[in-house]
């Protein structure tokens, strides 16, 4: 029996990356206070409130423009009370919203208007709490809009006729994977959840039977994040009450949740934008925040969100429109939480006399509210949001410059570094960190050292260190990366075995969240779908970093490592990485020229093949927030010029072998880069 390669057999390593996440994320919290407690005047709440607003409409990709709605009625239930109209209409061309507008009876008046965004429910607008709400809200004289979310009711983006559901699973599944994928874009997928919003109030504003001036918003949980956020952008809403939502992130983020796509943001933590700050944004506007004693939305956090809230409602003089409402029971919209929006409602666009009792209510079989023939868009030719992600994908990356000579394209090559160093916060880094040996074992021809070196604070690469027998020069240099961590290929026939044998000093790492230090969620179960570090892809997102940032920092840190090693030649540094760890290797070279050979093997060919297809089977932790609005890997590989690389075998959006004349096209134009280095066969594409 081999012995065991494990560096930290005694240290449990699977919570590291959250910790690190934690400490990051710690005095931006402290920041994010500090900028609110120094609010003080009027001035300074209008001077904030235009800051959250133009910083948040930033950080989800903008918002486009208004198009023809073109709505239709495709049928209607009278009911007791009330009847519900089954309406659709094109938020965007062709990107159709199916929705249930409850109409009360016998009111011969324009009404106000109450908005209702859904929650994470598969069923939309068809859950029965929502049915609930909006029914009690009809009964109480105001008109109610309902419509199903992208991705639930009717509304699947991935709708499989042969199966009868989601290729990929409704509602938060379908919401990662268009927005992991749109994110390649520069494009958040609380811009299409909040146009939808927008878009619906533009309905109501339409409708004879409304009156424009008294619009209001509720929604509980994901339908609590949109009316927040609806509250935030659309000055229409004169009222709104988010349920089951509204915390503070540092609360929240202590807990290890998950969030859905839309409902975090790159930079946004970074940026100072908690909760609060957008119900903030909407002052004057009446907001009542509602919360359940159970929530897994802290409750502490959603008490000191309200604090801050209602500070700044108070130096605006009119403290009394916003409110706290905390109801003893679990997550979900509850009937006190309902009765609580009915006498909000009542009180800011109604009759605030009224009884806010809930009538009685009778929530029908999903297919009655139906308004697409099948119940699914698709077959009304709906759009989807990859539809509109491939569309502008095409149009990205800017093309890149015409180089007519080798000081030009160095000159390029140190504005896209640049770039790339922002995009990923990956900035330059000097010395070589400390590292802690963990014993060794001798195979072969070859001594395996057991290592580890704090990257940064708080994070530990464990490593091995594969050193030839006999060692009386210096050797070259590699440093290997596995999508699959340092053991992946470190049995006694593996690759790394095979290259210290030939004569390499080989240094393997796990970067963080891979091998030793591959993390386990809080909650492992809700982590299932993306993994944990798919979540962590999210979280260091919101932090202004990124994951593959940090790996490939992580890299380069253990490259510095191995430069320090006497039995190695600085001068002959080589990186090989394979699958998710070609990435690293590209993206190190591409950034630090101390390694003078890259090698990626089994590695995506471009982002753009990720955006433009469909379906995929790569992971959101190899994923680069904004990439194609800066670059594509063919730009990437350009910037490793004149020094050597290879890409064996890249792979495409499915992970398949990619055809060498499609690879030889796809990186055409770093070629020519490679040329006017007159180094045209150091670039070499192997399948």
């Amino acid at each position: 029996m081999s012995e065991s390669l494990t560096v930290l057999s005694n240290r449990d390593l699977s919570s590291m990356v959250f910790e690190h996440i934690l400490s990051l994320a710690a005095p931006l919290f402290e920041q994010m206070r500090a900028r609110k407690e120094q609010v003080t005047t009027p001035e300074g709440v209008l001077a904030h409130q235009k800051y959250v607003r133009e910083t948040f409409r930033a950080l989800i990709g903008g918002l486009p423009e208004r198009t023809p709605l073109n709505p239709r009625r495709v049928g209607r239930l009278d009911r007791h009370g009330y009847a519900v109209e089954k309406i659709i209409f094109e938020s965007r061309p062709a990107f159709y919203v199916t929705a249930n507008l409850y109409l009360p009876e016998g009111r011969r008046e324009p009404a106000p208007a109450v908005l209702v965004p859904c929650g994470h429910a598969r069923e939309g607008k068809a859950y029965p709490e929502y049915q609930r709400l909006a029914q009690g809200l009809a009964r109480h004289g105001f008109v109610a809009l309902v419509y199903d979310p992208l991705g639930q009711g009717e509304r699947s983006q991935y709708w499989d006729y042969s199966r009868g559901d989601s290729r990929v699973g409704m509602c938060c599944p379908e919401h990662e994977v268009a927005g992991t994928q749109s994110l390649l874009v520069g494009v958040n997928l609380a811009a299409y959840r909040i146009w939808d919003g927008m878009r619906a109030l533009d309905y109501l504003c339409m409708r004879d039977e409304v009156d424009v001036t008294r619009l209001g918003c509720t929604g509980c949980s994901g339908g609590g994040t949109l009316t927040t956020y609806l509250l935030a952008l659309d000055e229409r809403l004169r009222a709104a009450m988010p349920v089951c939502y509204v915390t503070s992130r540092e609360a929240w983020m202590a807990t290890g949740q998950i969030a859905d796509a839309e409902q975090v943001q790159d930079h946004i933590i970074e940026r100072g934008i908690d909760h609060s700050d957008l119900l903030i944004a909407g002052a004057p506007r009446a907001v009542r925040i509602g919360a359940a004693s159970r929530d897994f939305f802290p409750i502490e956090g959603t008490r000191r969100a309200f604090a801050e809230l209602k500070r700044m409602y108070a130096l605006l003089g009119i403290e009394e429109a916003a409110d706290l409402v905390v109801t003893e029971g679990d997550h979900g919209y509850s009937q006190p939480l309902r009765e609580a929006a009915y006498q909000w409602f009542h009180l800011w666009l109604g009759n605030p006399a009224a009884e806010c009792a809930e009538p009685p209510t009778e929530p029908e079989p999903p297919e009655d509210l139906r308004c697409a023939p099948d119940g699914q868009v698709n077959s009304l030719g709906s759009r989807t949001v990859f539809c509109f992600t491939r569309e502008r994908a095409l149009d990205l990356p800017p093309s890149p410059p015409t180089l007519e000579s080798r000081g030009h394209a160095e000159e390029w090559q140190g504005t896209l570094r640049d770039r790339l160093r922002e995009l990923l916060n990956c900035p330059p880094s000097s010395g070589a960190p400390r590292c802690r040996q963990h014993g060794s074992v001798f195979r072969g021809d070859c001594g395996i050292e057991r290592l580890s070196f704090h990257s940064e604070r708080g994070i530990t690469i464990p490593a091995l260190v594969f050193v030839p027998e006999k060692a009386e020069k210096q050797w070259p240099g590699i440093l290997y990366v596995h999508e699959g961590g340092k053991e992946a290929e470190a049995e006694p026939t593996g690759t790394i075995q095979m290259l210290a044998s030939e004569g390499n000093v080989v240094l393997a790492i796990d970067p963080r969240g891979i091998g030793e230090s591959h993390s386990i969620g809080a909650i492992p179960r809700d982590y299932a779908f993306m993994g944990t570090d798919g979540y962590h892809f999210y979280q260091y997102g919101m932090l202004g970093h990124s994951l593959l940032g940090r790996r490939v920092h992580d890299v380069l840190r253990g490259l510095a490592v191995l430069a320090e090693r006497p039995e190695v030649d600085p001068e002959r540094l080589s990186i090989v990485g394979h699958g998710s760890g070609g990435l690293l290797a590209l993206f190190a070279a591409a950034l630090n020229e101390r390694a003078t050979t890259a090698v990626c093997c089994s590695s995506l060919i471009s982002y753009k093949a990720l955006a433009t297809n469909e379906f995929h089977s790569w992971r959101p932790p190899d994923f680069v927030s904004g990439i194609l609005t800066v670059c594509d890997l063919p730009e990437v590989a350009a910037c490793v010029a004149p020094r050597r690389l290879i890409l064996a075998g890249p792979l495409d959006h499915m992970r398949r072998r990619v055809p060498r004349s499609e690879a030889q096209a796809t990186y055409a134009w770093t070629q020519s880069v490679y040329e006017l280095f007159g180094a045209g066969d150091n670039l070499v594409i192997s399948t």
